[in-house]
């Protein structure tokens, strides 16, 4: 009778421990037979952000240590996906700016007063070639 209570608890006991030991050691395994590609990896890694550092400026690295330092800070608290959340909405809301470069936009709910772009169809224009189908 006892045995059955046993393995059911060992069972649940299993389910609840986000690592496990067989998971532990084989990633352990792995890395230490893979250490020359990781270190590998790594390597290329540096030199990929030391060749493209000259072409950021520092304004954006400063984005990226902020960014980064926020997201560490919350995630330390655990709330790391609030962060993210909070930083994607920033993002957007950001960007709505008006774009000097390009003039208009296709979507007319982000130009001003939603002007629309010359030959666009729009609601109120299919509105009104229905009712003068319906009229005529």
């Amino acid at each position: 009778m006892v045995q059955p209570i046993k393995h059911t608890l060992q069972a649940i006991l299993y389910e609840l421990v986000p690592l496990r030991w067989s998971d532990l050691k084989r990633l352990i395994k792995w890395t230490t037979n893979n250490q020359y590609s990781l270190l590998r990896l790594f390597v290329n890694a540096l030199v990929l952000i030391v060749r493209f550092a000259g072409r950021v400026k520092i304004r954006t690295w400063g984005k990226i240590a902020a960014f980064s330092a926020g997201l560490g800070i919350f995630h330390h608290y655990g709330m790391g996906t609030l962060w993210l959340i909070i930083t994607g909405v920033a993002l957007i809301f950001t960007n709505l700016e008006e774009s000097r470069d390009s003039g208009l936009s296709a979507y007319s709910v982000f130009n001003k007063n939603f002007q629309t772009l010359f030959g666009q169809l729009t609601g109120e224009q299919l509105d009104q070639q229905l009712r003068q189908q319906r009229n005529a």
